[in-house]
């Protein structure tokens, strides 16, 4: 009797999970502008994006939603894969490192 609590738990549990993941998604999409600098990250529906610097070349993205809503963004870079995480706020985009964040505001 068990195992099918088990199953029925992780049945009931399996669809909130699905759930929040696709909201955090969906409010990510869009354009952002860094509040401190000429600076725009664009999250794209098939989890690519790009960060455009004004006067720098744009570099480009991966990114997916990991555990507890937070936004892991893996940026190629000179051979290896650098990965920043980040978090989708009430009105920002929080984007973590190092000690610092950089807070982005809906451009759209």
């Amino acid at each position: 009797m068990k195992p099918l609590k088990m199953i029925c738990l992780v049945l009931l549990l399996l669809p909130i999970l699905i759930m929040g993941c696709n909201r955090t998604e969906s409010r990510l999409v869009g354009k952002w502008k860094n509040v401190n600098m000429p600076e725009i990250v664009e999250f794209r529906g098939n989890k690519t994006g790009v960060f455009v610097v004004q006067g720098s070349p744009s570099l480009p993205f991966t990114w997916k939603v990991v555990e507890d809503k937070r936004v892991k963004i893996d940026i190629p870079y000179m051979g290896r894969v650098q990965s920043l995480f980040g978090k989708v706020t009430d009105d920002a985009f929080v984007l973590e490192g190092k000690g610092e964040q950089a807070v982005y505001k809906r451009a759209e």
